[in-house]
């Protein structure tokens, strides 16, 4: 994966460096599950991650058709393949074109019900308003900490994709 972009999250009263990879580059054309190869190919470059961050447009059917049907099985067999202590989160985007434009596409409350079938947190996000970008971070930094309780120290880093 590219060189991602490091952000310091405060968990409780310890702070904490999250190294951030933009997996676009595993990104293929087209909906639906990945062929074979395809498929190792991102399991490879997932597997170090200690969270998955899976996102769609709230705005964007296809978008959340994409992440159901083709990333977060993908990402649970990450997850399950590292024993669960890789922590998955669905996270909706455009937050703010969604409420305050009626652009919604995406129910909140069935992206929530899609994400706990498969053993992620599901959260909606703006970043043009930085809306729910801390709760987020906060979210995935006390998940990472329950699962890997020696992950988090002042030497080590938590690598999301």
């Amino acid at each position: 994966m590219a060189t991602g972009l490091e952000r310091v999250v405060k968990v409780g009263d310890e702070q904490f460096s999250i190294l951030m990879h933009d997996s676009a580059e595993l990104s293929y054309p087209g909906a639906g599950p990945l062929d074979d190869t395809q498929a190792a190919y991102c399991i490879s470059q997932l597997r170090p991650c200690d969270a998955i961050i899976i996102t769609y447009d709230s705005t964007n059917l296809e978008s959340f058709e994409e992440a159901r049907e083709r990333w977060l099985p993908l990402s649970r067999k990450v997850a399950r393949q590292r024993g669960g202590k890789c922590v998955l989160v669905l996270v909706g985007a455009k937050k703010d074109l969604a409420d305050g434009q009626g652009q919604r596409l995406i129910d909140p409350d069935a992206a929530f019900e899609v994400a706990r079938q498969f053993g992620a947190g599901s959260i909606e996000v703006s970043a043009r308003f930085f809306n729910n970008i801390n709760a987020l971070f906060k979210y995935i930094g006390d998940e990472v900490q329950k699962r890997n309780p020696t992950k988090l120290t002042a030497s080590r880093k938590c690598t999301i994709a």
